[in-house]
C-alpha cells in the first residue's frame, strides 16, 4: 500500500497502543482515517481498535492466523473485509 508516492508502510501495533499518536502515523502526517486500512489477525485488538479509531479493517480470518490471545467471537464486532490470509490482500487492495 502507499500514500501519496511514499513508501509501503507496514506496522505492527499491539491492541493497547491503539489512540497513542506515535503508534498512529496518520495522526501526525498528512494520512486521514480514510486513507488508512488497518490489518490484523485479532478481531478484539486489530478490527476493534481500528474500528474505534475511525479506521476500515480487514480481518485476516484463517485458522493458521488466528491468535491464542483472541477474546473475541466472530460477530462480536465486524471488519470492513474479511480474507483467510495475508496472501489474499494484494487482491482486496486491487478491487477497493
Amino acid at each position: 500500500v502507499s500514500f501519496a508516492g511514499s513508501s509501503p508502510l507496514s506496522m505492527p501495533i499491539a491492541g493497547n497502543q491503539i489512540g497513542n499518536s506515535s503508534a498512529m502515523p496518520w495522526k501526525t502526517a498528512a494520512f486521514a482515517p480514510t486513507k488508512v486500512l488497518f490489518v490484523g489477525n485479532q478481531l478484539n485488538t486489530d478490527v476493534c481498535g481500528g474500528t474505534q479509531c475511525g479506521i476500515k479493517t480487514v480481518w485476516i480470518s484463517g485458522e493458521a492466523h488466528r491468535s491464542p490471545n483472541e477474546t473475541m467471537l466472530p460477530g462480536d464486532v465486524t471488519a470492513d473485509y474479511e480474507i483467510e490470509s495475508l496472501a489474499e490482500l494484494p487482491g482486496l487492495l486491487r478491487k477497493i
